[in-house]
């Protein structure tokens, strides 16, 4: 049997007692309290359970030189693999310093979903429904013509991982995976390397060496969620050193907390769009590169939602955290409402504000600004993206604006070019009372207005060459 003194390895029996569980629904492999040397992974089949006794408890330590996941799935090519698996209540430890590669994850889960033609050898009908549930591509023609992909549930649950060469956690296929209060702590590579359809719920990434949470695929979603110190154990790259890292379309966050990671809080990275994260909070991250990197970034990143807060709580000399928000390359049409609190720093990097793009900002409250070069033309003003700052390099007409409700304002900032002398023709929409374009060159005319359900008039107009925006 399996030694529980730590002495004598004990894949062998393990994996013995989880062989006999194969196939069989909610059989569990029960592994006692207890210190447990593995000299080789464990592999979990289909419908198997390996329960330890308690996450602080149940100890299984990685053999010197094993190179290989503490704990793997039973990754058979078009068998509709680790069906209903479920690994609960263990600590594992990678012992990193004596393994040499990087594939040496603490549980790496590879699921296929895929079922041949012989699905109905392998599974009967009536195992679970799960030649009913989640068609995807191939649907069922006949009993013994049973071809399809499906989404292959599997659960971890109540585990500690710890100092692994690779990755805490890794999964890769289509999985169907549930997480739940798993901490994986000092891993050299991500905290959380997730797959498809990944469910994520009260994990925690701490002092990983990459990213604490990587989403390279879509449909994830994660809820109250922390990473913090990504970056600061094994080499240092800073480009994959985020607390939440998104590469893939679909990512839901929710209650997330992104704290003192060496590079960015929230990266939305080349790939991401249509993700949401709402009610995240971005705290004191580029700590490993003050004033490199943001709370939350964005980077060739389309159309996603964040509600937010950001913070850097260090109020000394050293500013960390660069500001909440950065809008990089070709980031368009996203939407960001933050809170923050800065001791030390700034909401947003002016230079980095928002060019144009439809990307609506808001900051404590008060919104980007919108800015557009003017050659002859028109121009259409969208209060909902914020009060536009206008060059002028030639004359404009302002049309009626895209949108509006009854008490909406809305500030429109005209500057002249190193020529001045243009002018301004407005929609009728518009009621002016005192505004007056200053044709000056690289003269400043500001006015404001508000919405009445039929007008937009004017509540106050500046004219002067001295205005400056901060």
């Amino acid at each position: 049997g399996a030694d529980n003194t730590g002495v004598n390895p004990s894949s062998d029996a393990i994996n013995e007692a989880l062989a006999d569980a194969k196939g069989d629904p909610g059989k569990v492999v029960f592994v006692p309290s207890g210190d447990y040397l593995i000299d080789a992974s464990l592999v979990v089949p289909k419908g198997a359970h390996l329960k330890g006794g308690g996450k602080m408890n149940t100890r299984l330590r990685l053999d010197d030189g094993v190179n290989a996941p503490v704990i793997m799935s039973d990754y058979e090519l078009n068998r509709g693999t680790t069906i209903f698996a479920r690994v609960t209540d263990l600590f594992v430890d990678g012992n990193a310093a004596n393994q040499d590669s990087a594939d040496a994850h603490g549980i790496q889960w590879t699921a296929n979903g895929y079922l041949g033609t012989s699905a109905a050898t392998i599974f009967p009908e009536d195992y679970y429904g799960a030649l009913q549930l989640n068609g995807y591509n191939h649907p069922v023609h006949t009993p013994n013509d049973r071809e399809f992909w499906f989404d292959t549930y599997k659960d971890l649950q109540n585990l500690w991982i710890q100092n692994c060469k690779g990755d805490g956690v890794r999964l890769s296929g289509r999985a169907g995976i549930s997480i739940q209060d798993v901490w994986c702590y000092t891993n050299h590579g991500r905290g959380f390397y997730c797959t498809y359809d990944t469910i994520l719920i009260n994990c925690v990434s701490g002092r990983s060496g990459y990213d604490g949470f990587y989403f390279p695929n879509s449909a994830v979603v994660a809820s109250g969620c922390k990473a913090w110190w990504a970056g600061f154990t094994g080499p240092i790259d800073a480009t994959n050193a985020h607390g939440f890292h998104m590469r893939a379309h679909s990512v839901s966050l929710t209650a997330c907390t992104a704290q003192d990671n060496y590079s960015s809080g929230f990266m939305f990275n080349t790939g991401s769009s249509n993700c949401i994260a709402v009610g995240c909070n971005a705290d004191s991250n580029s700590k490993g590169n003050a004033g490199a990197y943001t709370g939350f970034d964005f980077w060739d990143s389309v159309d996603n939602i964040v509600i937010g807060t950001g913070v850097d709580r260090y109020n000394d000399s050293v500013r960390y955290q660069a500001e909440a928000v950065r809008f990089r390359s070709n980031s368009i049409r996203n939407r960001v409402h933050l809170t923050n609190r800065y001791l030390n720093g700034d909401g947003v990097q002016p230079t980095r504000h928002i060019h144009g793009s439809s990307t609506r900002l808001e900051v404590n409250g008060q919104r980007s600004a919108q800015t557009y070069t003017a050659t002859t033309g028109a121009y259409t003003p969208n209060p909902y993206l914020g009060n536009p700052v206008i060059t002028l390099d030639g004359n404009l007409t302002i049309n009626a604006p895209a949108g509006g409700h009854i008490g909406q304002t809305m500030t429109i900032d005209f500057v002249q070019d190193a020529t001045g002398g243009r002018s301004l023709t407005w929609n009728s929409v518009y009621t002016l009372t005192r505004f007056s374009l200053d044709r000056e060159a690289s003269a400043r005319s500001v006015v404001s207005f508000k919405y009445d359900g039929t007008k937009w008039r004017e509540q106050s107009a500046s004219l002067t060459t001295e205005l400056r925006y901060a």
